[in-house]
């Protein structure tokens, strides 16, 4: 188990990570592999061990909204979705949107879930370059706070409800 502040720094020692590291950008488990790969096949090294680094952050975010979302008929999940390749995979065609709020660690497992979830991404952050930024990695859209305050009936239920998440965490 890696925990903050060593996510990040741990990959370059690793003989290999898993692809969502690859995205996310941080490792939270470490497996030592033996001369037998996870198929059972001796590797040509007897004895020789591997560290394979793997991001799992992600997956406690996936598995229970994917369940919510399937279990409410909201949208159909294909778990082998590349969010690399912007596929549309809701039920009836429509575009379906994920929230994250922050740009650290923990969002980019978020906004990683979202992706792989189907769901259009966006990303709201009090600092916006960072904001932009990881939008930009993830493929995903950016909500500034001047967006906040339009005149729309669905921003103004979210600016309301991130109004009370800022609330609390400000004091």
């Amino acid at each position: 188990s890696v925990t903050i502040p060593h996510k990040e720094d741990i990959i370059k020692l690793l003989d290999e990570v898993d692809s969502a590291v690859d995205d996310i950008g941080a490792v939270n488990t470490i497996v030592v592999l033996d001369d037998h790969n996870n198929d059972g096949k001796c590797t040509s090294n007897v004895g020789e061990k591997k560290l394979k680094g793997y991001n799992t952050d992600w997956i406690g975010i996936y598995k229970p909204v994917k369940e919510y979302l399937e279990k409410t008929g909201k949208i159909s999940i294909d778990s082998s979705i590349d969010f690399k390749k912007g596929q549309e995979w809701n039920r009836d065609g429509s575009r379906k949107y994920g929230l994250v709020i922050g740009a650290g660690g923990t969002a980019r497992a978020a906004s990683y879930a979202v992706k792989k979830l189907g769901l259009d991404l966006i990303i709201y952050n009090r600092t916006p370059e960072k904001a932009l930024n990881m939008a930009e990695k993830f493929d995903g859209g950016c909500l500034q706070n001047e967006d906040l305050y339009k005149d729309d009936r669905t921003m103004n239920v979210l600016r309301k409800k991130l109004e009370v998440i800022i609330e609390k965490y400000k004091n």
